[in-house]
């Protein structure tokens, strides 16, 4: 059985994978996303035979071009993004209702692996600009998972509180010291923000400025860094500024699409 998988690339739409098809018929073929067997799914995501296509429809003659006399949406996030088309069997013999509840079940399959993978380049990506968001800047930056546990200290956190990130990953927020710890699990208590607060560090005998905002379901995130006698008269420290907003939304949506993702291959794995 000839068969191919298509899959969009930019603004086109290219073959990635045949079986039985001639290279020099695949090599560089390419089709418009608007137009032909993607429009055509774009309006009516489900499967195509291409006996019952007008002679004259666009989709029609793209199947013709790939030796397909069926073809199957690929979706990945709620949008089709490629198709499954397979040809004629050697028999001669038409699909019979079981093969075809086969192909669509693997049609649905492989959208979800290509759904998975989008989201596994999407945080990728998000952690890639973060972390470079979180390396450059002189602010402390910590999170605290449900369990109120540490899941991430920054190397500005490690430096401001003389402490090391690869001793206290995964323990109690209690080992970054009382006043740290009450104003975290406050704010993941009642779930509200606290900004521009003061406290004493008392094993760097010095005090800290912080604002610390909750992430839900998936703990807190607190900004901080040492005030100084100017920065307390002025309160421009980093953590009273309005930065620690901007950071406590990245690291929240970071948190939240990587909870999304674990969710989904759990999800996966059930139905496998």
């Amino acid at each position: 059985v000839r068969a191919c998988v298509l899959l969009q690339s930019n603004a086109a739409v290219r073959v990635v994978a045949s079986h039985g098809l001639p290279q020099n018929v695949i090599s560089g073929l390419q089709f418009r996303f608007d137009h032909g067997l993607m429009r055509h799914f774009e309006l009516q995501p489900t499967l195509v035979d291409r006996r019952r296509l007008a002679a004259n429809d666009p989709a029609e003659r793209e199947l013709a071009v790939l030796s397909g006399c069926l073809a199957l949406p690929l979706m990945s996030s709620g949008r089709t993004c490629g198709a499954i088309v397979v040809g004629e069997k050697a028999s001669g013999i038409d699909y019979d209702r079981d093969e075809i509840d086969l192909l669509i079940t693997l049609a649905r399959c492989t959208s979800s692996c290509l759904e998975r993978a989008q989201r596994h380049r999407d945080i990728t990506r998000q952690q890639s600009r973060l972390d470079a968001v979180l390396a450059n800047i002189t602010a402390g930056v910590v999170t605290v998972g449900p369990d109120k546990k540490i899941t991430m200290m920054n190397e500005s956190a490690e430096r401001i509180l003389q402490l090391s990130a690869s001793a206290l990953l995964g323990r109690s927020v209690q080992k970054l010291g009382s006043s740290f710890a009450d104003i975290v699990l406050r704010t993941m208590r009642d779930g509200t923000p606290r900004v521009r607060q003061r406290i004493r560090d008392t094993a760097v005998r010095a005090e800290l400025g912080i604002s610390v905002t909750p992430l839900g379901n998936e703990g807190a995130v607190a900004i901080f860094s040492v005030l100084t006698a100017d920065s307390a008269e002025t309160e421009e420290d980093i953590g009273f500024s309005p930065l620690w907003k901007f950071l406590a939304n990245r690291v929240a949506q970071e948190l939240v699409v990587e909870a999304q993702a674990v969710s989904f291959e759990r999800g996966l794995g059930d139905l496998e």
